[in-house]
């Protein structure tokens, strides 16, 4: 988002990331990540839902127009280019929405919990959120292309499918809405970078054979400042691969997805 709408370098970017969410991640810790996390998710489902919404009411015919253009757009066994995607694909992608529900850094939020009695509420609220953002966010990629397309942008979005969302907000909303609907972008960044900082750290900490046996061996206090070393040297090494080897958000995310599963999987 940086690059897209103030123009700094993705290398740049990157490093004004880390440094965003690894400051407070390092000084609040869990706490800081558990109570930033709830606003950060109310601005995520905002954005998710006021975009789609806004496109859908500003179209004539949002769905029809794309069923009839794309016979194969609706048909979800299907890429891009309208061939059967492979059932490795498909059965790697079930297995990622799904083991949403066992994910370690979805299950330590449940730390915060201040009652054992509210853990049903919190439950529900969980649940309640993620099918909200899961609904919406794929209601958004439905209309926005045909959003963008209708005002002669949609060339830009297919260059870059993952930067839909930054530019229907640039495009449709006055840029005092447009910088409110963006601060979702650095939500859902940072929401998710701080959990897996966190949860890497723990991980080095707790299960790393060398650094358990030391860990152990020394005081509480001193055991929170190793984490927090940890802390940033994670998010340097992330830091140094996101430049090194820039991706797509997709991508990453899956490679991020797949080295926690393990750990996950064992709690």
């Amino acid at each position: 988002m940086l690059e897209n709408v103030f123009g700094v370098p993705h290398n740049p970017s990157v490093i004004i990331s880390l440094v965003a969410v690894a400051s407070y991640t390092f000084i609040g810790g869990f706490l800081a990540v558990s109570k930033t996390d709830v606003f950060q998710a109310l601005i995520m489902l905002a954005g998710f839902i006021v975009l789609p919404l806004t496109m859908i009411f500003i179209m004539d015919a949002p769905f029809q127009a794309k069923g009839a253009a794309d016979p194969g757009f609706w048909n979800p066994l299907t890429d891009a280019e309208g061939n059967s995607v492979t059932v490795v694909f498909f059965l790697t992608t079930i297995g990622w929405g799904l083991g949403g529900f066992g994910s370690h850094r979805v299950l330590q939020r449940f730390m915060a919990v201040e009652r054992e009695d509210k853990i049903p509420s919190s439950r529900n609220i969980s649940v309640a959120w993620v099918t909200l953002i899961f609904s919406f966010g794929l209601l958004l990629g439905l209309v926005g292309l045909l959003a963008l397309e209708g005002v002669g942008r949609l060339e830009e979005a297919l260059a870059d499918p993952e930067r839909v969302y930054l530019r229907l907000s640039q495009v449709f909303f006055h840029p005092a809405v447009a910088g409110l609907l963006l601060t979702a972008v650095i939500a859902a960044v940072m929401s998710t970078a701080d959990s897996q900082l966190l949860l890497a750290s723990a991980i080095a900490t707790d299960d790393l054979p060398l650094i358990k046996r030391f860990s152990y061996s020394i005081g509480n206090q001193t055991r929170v400042w190793l984490g927090r070393f940890l802390l940033t040297v994670v998010g340097i090494i992330a830091a140094a691969i996101s430049i090194a080897s820039p991706d797509s958000v997709f991508n990453l995310v899956a490679y991020a997805w797949g080295g926690m599963g393990r750990p996950s999987a064992r709690c």
